[in-house]
């Protein structure tokens, strides 16, 4: 008995001495968590963080992050990130914009968009700039898929997203575009696409201005929105929508950012002639039969531009030319077009030469093709209407370099006569005169006539005097008097690389010269410069004009900004302006235009403002410009100066 209450006593000593001993562990354990050891208290702080100390400490926030950065590049961490994230909230706005366009961590670039989303979210929605909207969204679109944010901030960024397709869903509007993106004509196709690409805003819109980083922080300079490519063989369609959605049997989907308001989005269904007629014609129909648009813009090439008008045209579809070479356009109710004319040109010119220069004579030397035909005989029906007349017109062929027939032939073959017979007695004359100046240099005597003593008694004296000396009368240099101020040139620069100098050769040096838009070529300029040095021309652009208008030196810098420095050809400005011209035709009509309502809308176009020029209508569907005055100075094309006018 005793010996059984002796183990109990036992085994309550064993347990009493167990719980002690865990109140021991669990008040050790508690102390350690609440104050750190000696040998944490004496560990410094890395290197980093003492020269991000000290950064902050001078207010270099931006030297800051990059020292964090490299730290986590180095050795991720959430310490690391956040440290990173509070150092951005001391960034201003430019600095921000600078991270945001050259971060190219995963991580890091998503601690980025969350500050600077949070700050443009901050500003007056109604204030935003274009650019400003447009960055919100990109940076709304990576936060809400991209990225490991809060709940919270995911769902804003979802909200914003959501609000703004409910707002631009309602204005969007769907066309179809026939171009040759293969074939012989793909490089013009390629041209016209890329200038529409950017009036779609396909690809995202750097700042200009983007301050430098060191070489060491490794950041790049790629662009955040990326471009999907998914290619279909069953049918030569590509289409561009702005929110990059695939369909079926679609060909390439370029992803690009949605267009802020005031212009209505754009869905461009593009589908390849390869510049063939029966395929223009087939594009046609699939694109009004099977994808229900109800406008339709191109063909560019001839043969496709005119079988395409025809189809559209019976099909009741509204449809915008690019083809210089689309005939009849007055037979077809539903098509305009879009390109500067022969028509265009020479209007233009007559306006330049007569309403702004003041000429009214003309002589027109005009190849024998339908360019210069067509552009002479609107020529002259404007300078006639105006008041003014064309004098001589004479045809040449274009394939053989001597022009001296035709050149003599506008002159007049008597006037040019006669200018001969004087010329060859003033060189006679003053090959005397030059011989009789070395005899009285050799010390000989010159014999005085009557004419040169009454030069005397009058008061001439010196250069004035020596016009007098040793002749029988006076003989001055002869001119070329023509009867009119201006001539009309319209060709090619292949050809006008031959025919300026010899225009100089003929003495018409004193004669404007005067040109459609072939003439606005750097290779022209280069070879005929030295006798074409002031010459007027017209065209619907300058590549290398710095005072043209608004709207042309906003294209040309955006162009040269996503091409590195490349300048932009007149194809690339239509193929911007014409869906530039597009959009905001759309924003001023109802939701849900059919082919009648584009087409009324097309006819009262007057006067909008384009890269091209100011825009408007004709009766017969020509959407004409007012084209740029341009001209030859100093080795430059340059916009002809108002004062001049």
């Amino acid at each position: 008995m005793e010996r059984k209450y002796f183990f109990v006593a036992l085994v309550v000593a064993l347990l009493a001495l167990t719980g002690c001993a865990e109140l021991q562990k669990s008040d050790h354990g508690a102390e350690t968590l609440q104050r750190p050891s000696a040998l944490q208290i004496a560990e410094p702080d890395p290197f980093w963080q003492k020269q991000v100390d000290q950064l902050e400490r001078l207010g270099d926030y931006s030297g800051a992050c990059r020292v964090v950065r490299e730290r986590y590049l180095r050795s991720p961490g959430m310490a690391v990130g956040d440290r990173f994230s509070l150092l951005l909230s001391y960034l201003t706005d430019d600095q921000i914009a600078d991270w945001w366009y050259r971060e190219s961590d995963t991580e890091l670039s998503c601690r980025v968009a969350a500050e600077y989303f949070t700050r443009l979210r901050r500003q007056p929605t109604a204030g935003l700039p274009e650019a400003s909207e447009q960055l919100l969204l990109e940076l709304a679109r990576k936060l809400s898929s991209e990225c490991d944010v809060s709940e919270d901030f995911r769902t804003e960024a979802q909200d914003f997203l959501l609000f703004h397709q409910t707002l631009t869903r309602m204005d969007e509007f769907t066309i179809g575009c026939l171009l040759p993106l293969s074939g012989s004509n793909a490089a013009a196709g390629e041209r016209l696409l890329r200038g529409m690409e950017l009036a779609l805003e396909v690809y995202p819109e750097v700042p200009a201005e983007v301050s430098e980083v060191q070489d060491e922080a490794k950041i790049d300079d790629s662009p955040k929105t990326s471009v999907m490519v998914s290619v279909v063989d069953a049918a030569p369609l590509v289409e561009i929508d702005s929110d990059a959605t695939l369909e079926p049997a679609t060909g390439v989907v370029l992803a690009s950012k949605p267009q802020p308001q005031p212009l209505p989005r754009l869905r461009l269904l593009i589908y390849d002639t390869a510049g063939e007629g029966e395929r223009a014609r087939a594009g046609v129909r699939y694109l009004v039969n099977e994808k229900k648009v109800d406008l339709l813009v191109g063909p560019y090439t001839g043969k496709a531009a005119n079988y395409a008008a025809v189809e559209a045209q019976s099909l009741g579809v509204t449809m915008v030319s690019l083809s210089p070479l689309l005939r009849n356009l007055e037979r077809y109710d539903n098509v305009f077009l879009h390109y500067p004319t022969i028509r265009n040109q020479a209007v233009s010119l007559a306006d330049l030469a007569m309403t702004r220069m003041g000429l009214k004579d003309f002589a027109m030397l005009v190849p024998k093709n339908r360019y210069g035909r067509e552009f002479a005989e609107n020529f002259t029906a404007q300078v006639t209407a105006w008041g003014g007349q064309v004098v001589r017109q004479v045809y040449y062929d274009s394939s053989r370099p001597d022009f001296g027939p035709a050149i003599r032939e506008m002159i007049g073959s008597e006037r040019y006569r006669r200018f001969k017979e004087k010329r060859r007695e003033y060189e006679v004359w003053s090959k005397e005169r030059q011989r009789q100046m070395e005899k009285a240099e050799n010390g000989g005597e010159e014999e005085e006539d009557s004419l040169a003593a009454l030069a005397r008694e009058i008061g001439l004296e010196g250069n004035d005097l020596e016009l007098f000396d040793g002749a029988e009368e006076l003989m001055p240099r002869p001119l070329l008097n023509c009867d009119f101020e201006a001539i009309v040139v319209p060709d090619r620069a292949q050809t006008l690389k031959l025919l300026i100098p010899q225009l100089a050769f003929y003495d018409l040096e004193e004669c404007w010269l005067l040109g459609g838009r072939y003439w606005n070529s750097p290779e022209l300029l280069d070879s005929a410069s030295e006798y074409a040095d002031g010459a007027l021309f017209v065209d619907a652009f300058c590549a290398s004009c710095a005072d043209a208008s608004p709207e042309l030196t906003a294209f040309q810098e955006r162009f040269s900004a996503l091409y590195q420095g490349e300048k932009p050809s007149l194809l690339e400005t239509y193929g911007f302006d014409t869906i530039m011209l597009l959009r905001q035709l759309r924003s001023e009509i109802g939701p849900e235009p059919d082919a009648e309502t584009w087409r009324q809308a097309l006819a009262d176009c007057r006067n909008l403002p384009l890269a091209s020029g100011l825009t408007t209508t004709l009766g017969d569907g020509e959407i004409a410009k007012q084209l740029y005055p341009l001209t030859f100075r100093k080795g430059r094309i340059e916009i002809v100066d108002e004062s001049c006018y």
